[in-house]
């Protein structure tokens, strides 16, 4: 979106999808005059900025999410875009079910703790399906975080039956390896492995 009054600044990206679309504002709005490359390139690394700052913002509000899922993940959901709501799920999701693992050699009870903590974030979600959710993009958000935690808690009751069988001893199993897995590390600098892992 451009400046109303200066149509050479550029203050915030604007998604797709009709009535309701997503809108991100720059963390600092981008001046586009003179050689395209150079605004472009001004652009680009203004939206990869602004996306590590809500991505920050994002995980550092999992942490209180956690904390009482039934009350403050909702607000989560509805104050960042459908990417940084799945995000936020899926690092609430690794974190805890990485703790429970860890955990589980000492506490004979984390792994159930976990699978039941997954249950309990599914049907909170389940829940906001059937209220008015305003626009059909919220909805599809709302939607996407249900499908995808569905998977995440299918995975948890698996690896919890794993430990209980003795098939997983702890975080470094396969079983838990395998599977796709969201971490923040704020004292991490950008990268990508050769493996393709990626770091941002």
């Amino acid at each position: 979106e451009h400046d109303k009054k200066d149509k050479t600044i550029i203050h915030k990206i604007h998604g797709d999808g009709g009535d309701g679309h997503e809108v991100i504002p720059f963390i600092k709005p981008v001046k586009a005059v003179g050689n395209i490359e150079d605004w472009l390139t001004t652009i680009l690394n203004t939206m990869r900025l602004t996306l590590k700052y809500h991505a920050r913002s994002c995980a550092a509000g999992v942490f209180e999410a956690r904390s009482d899922p039934s009350n403050k993940l909702r607000p989560l959901v509805d104050s960042n875009i459908a990417q940084f709501a799945l995000l936020a799920i899926q690092i609430m999701w690794t974190y805890e079910t990485q703790t429970a693992l860890e955990q589980c050699k000492t506490n004979a009870n984390a792994m159930y703790s976990n699978a039941l903590k997954q249950k309990n974030v599914l049907e909170e979600m389940q829940k906001w399906c059937l209220q008015n959710l305003g626009t059909k993009v919220n909805r599809r958000k709302i939607e996407t975080l249900v499908t995808v935690h569905v998977h995440q808690r299918d995975i948890a009751d698996e690896l919890y039956r794993l430990v209980k069988i003795n098939k997983i001893q702890d975080e470094n199993d396969f079983d838990w390896l395998k599977q796709a897995r969201f971490y923040w590390r704020p004292s991490a600098s950008d990268d990508v492995s050769g493996d393709g892992a990626t770091v941002v």
